[in-house]
């Protein structure tokens, strides 16, 4: 179950989606699924389900052909039985990004993990930006501002993949570590 979770995971560093900067891999990820209207899960738990966003990706990956449902994780408590029969009925789970420490707990509260490894038995795609990526790793590189000179802490991620993820890396941030 792990390994075939792990094979399905597509991880996407960073980017800005309304900017169009994930085009190209986010059909990439619809393609994997060849699946003519594959069926696609945005949990935005990590933007605290911030509307913008989800109406964002929603408009974006349904330009692209795919069906699209929102697992919204806070307010109302969900079953677990209804979260199960959602991710179990998706082609593809969208992580969003945002606050990976909402998304974690959240994630662990529901569950979520044994349901995704029951779905990546079917092939599902477990997709995820930014926070939505960091995640998944045994540890992941936290940091608000980096370039304000917040502080850069290690977090403990869910432990999926070995190793360390930092989600936006790049040359300044390079000097920093």
């Amino acid at each position: 179950e792990e390994n075939l979770l792990k094979k399905n995971l597509v991880l996407i560093g960073g980017g800005i989606m309304r900017k169009g900067e994930t085009a190209e891999i986010d059909q990439w990820i619809l393609k994997r699924t060849a699946k003519k209207k594959p069926k696609v899960l945005l949990v935005p738990t990590a933007s605290y389900d911030f509307e913008g966003y989800i109406k964002d990706f929603s408009k974006r990956y349904r330009s692209y052909g795919a069906e699209v449902n929102v697992l919204r994780l806070l307010g109302t408590l969900k079953s677990k039985k209804k979260i199960k029969n959602e991710i179990i009925n998706s082609d593809v789970i969208y992580f969003g990004g945002g606050d990976p420490f909402i998304l974690l707990k959240n994630i662990k509260k529901y569950r979520i993990l044994d349901m995704l490894k029951e779905a990546s038995k079917k092939g599902t795609i477990i997709a995820g930006l930014s926070a939505g990526a960091a995640v998944w790793f045994e540890n992941f590189i936290n940091f608000k501002h980096p370039l304000n000179n917040s502080r850069i802490t290690l977090e403990k991620g869910l432990g999926v993949l070995e190793g360390v993820c930092c989600s936006h890396f790049n040359k300044e941030l390079a000097k920093r570590i």
